[in-house]
């Protein structure tokens, strides 16, 4: 199946993604420790990628996607 091809200004308006972090950086972001993530990731409650590299890496995206939808508003 050919592919399609993109001029080079369609590349350049692709969104830039933020490259994976690593499982310390994940944590530096969060505010948490290592172990907090680790216990995370084996009870399935953080989205993480496996297989790249060593080790586990996790999207900044999705991080801030994870914070937002566990934040509770302060009532007025």
């Amino acid at each position: 199946m050919p592919t399609k091809k993109r001029s080079v200004a369609a590349v350049a308006e692709l969104p830039k993604r933020r490259p994976p972090l690593t499982l310390r950086e994940a944590a530096e972001y969060l505010n948490v420790t290592e172990r907090w993530v680790q216990r995370a990731v084996a009870e399935r409650r953080i989205q993480h990628i496996k297989g790249i590299g060593h080790g586990l890496r996790f999207d900044p995206d999705a991080l801030d996607r994870m914070v937002s939808e566990h934040t509770v508003e302060a009532e007025a």
